[in-house]
Order: structure tokens, then sequence, then C-alpha cells
């Protein structure tokens, strides 16, 4: 099986991810001072996140993406109040999956990342704010369909999901103090100074779970 789902650990644009080694599209961001380029009016003219999603809209321009009228439409729709939901987003990972059976694919999901359906370790992130799914029956055109779809429905949205939810300086910090407690009170191995690899290494189901120390935003 092959999965698809965020790479928010860097908290830059999204990459397509997949289980196969070497895949390396990650989207170009554009450059400090941009100017806005939105061929397709998808820009609102206000909302407290109209910079991430002008600056979204760009880079798709930039990397080319691909619409049609329908997921336009869509865009438009959650891209309106300027305001970026929850609710949109699952929307937009949702229709990305849709597109995928539509090219015949057996696709499992959309999931919440968590214990009983996927991992999803990255500093300062809890893992439930991302969805994936996966397809049993990914074929060699897998990496180039499902390109295709999130292009059409869920890359630009996810960009501004990432953005929006991207983790503070003090919420890296109390994750981080988290995982290092919590991998001395097990026995893991922790160094003085503590690394940022320790952290993640002894973090997962059944292990240490810093998310947790999170403040609800």
């Amino acid at each position: 099986p092959q999965s698809t789902g965020p790479a928010p650990s860097d908290q830059t644009a999204p990459t397509v991810a997949s289980n196969t080694a070497g895949n390396d599209r990650t989207a170009t961001t554009p450059p400090r001072g941009y100017v806005l380029t939105d061929p397709h009016r998808l820009v609102p003219s206000s909302g407290p996140h109209l910079d991430v999603i002008a600056e979204a809209v760009t880079s798709a321009v930039i990397n080319s993406y691909i619409y049609t009228e329908e997921s336009l439409a869509f865009h438009r729709e959650v891209f309106a109040d300027g305001v970026l939901t929850r609710p949109e987003y699952e929307r937009a990972v949702f229709a990305a999956a849709a597109c995928m059976r539509g090219f015949g694919y057996d696709i499992e999901g959309p999931f919440q990342y968590g214990p009983n359906t996927g991992e999803l370790i990255a500093v300062g992130v809890h893992p439930d704010l991302y969805m994936y799914y996966w397809a049993i029956n990914a074929g060699p055109r897998f990496d180039d369909d499902v390109e295709h779809c999130q292009q059409l429905w869920e890359f630009t949205i996810m960009t501004v999901w990432v953005a929006v939810n991207e983790s503070t300086e003090a919420e890296k910090q109390i994750w981080l103090e988290a995982a290092w407690g919590c991998a001395r009170e097990r026995g893991f191995p922790v160094s003085d100074p503590p690394t940022v690899d320790e952290a993640i290494n002894a973090s997962g189901t059944g292990m240490c779970e810093p998310w947790n120390a999170l403040p609800e935003r």
C-alpha cells in the first residue's frame, strides 16, 4: 500500500508523500517580496488568513498547479471569507481521495492520524491536526495520479492549513521537554544536553506522546 498525507514537520508547502523512496516532489514557495499572482480569482479581499492564502495561491501558480472549473469553484468557496477551518481542510482531503477512487484506486481513509491509524511525529505538532489516506492497489502511475488529484483539490488548501497551524517556538520547546522527560522516565537514552532526534525517537504510539503536553489553541 502507498499512503498520502502532509509533511508538516518542516512547516513548508506540502509534499506528495508516499512509501516510495526518493519521492522529492516539493512545491516551490514564492520568494520574499513576491507579487501576488491570482489568475483564477481565488484570493479573498480580506480575512485573518488572507496573507497565507495569497502566498499559497501564488505558489500554486508558480508550480503550475492544475484545476478544473469544479475545483476552482471549491477553492473560491473555501477561501471566500478569508478563513480556513478544519471542516474545509477535511473536505479538501476527502475530495482528493474521491478523485483517486475515480482513477480506480482502492482507497482507505481519509483517516485522522492517531494510535490506531498512522503515526505523525513532528516537533511541536499534534498529530490529529492532519489527515491521510492510502491506496491498497497502488500501481506504477500512483505518484502521478495522486499529484494530479492533490493539485486539483488539496495542495493549495493544505499549504494554508500547514501555515495557519505552524508551531510556535514555545510549542516546540514544550513538545521537546515533554518528550525528553518521558524518555528519561522510561529509560530511553538521553544525552546532556538532549537532542531533537532523541525526543523524536522516544515518541510514538505506546511510547511517549509529547503532543499531549501542548496547550489548546
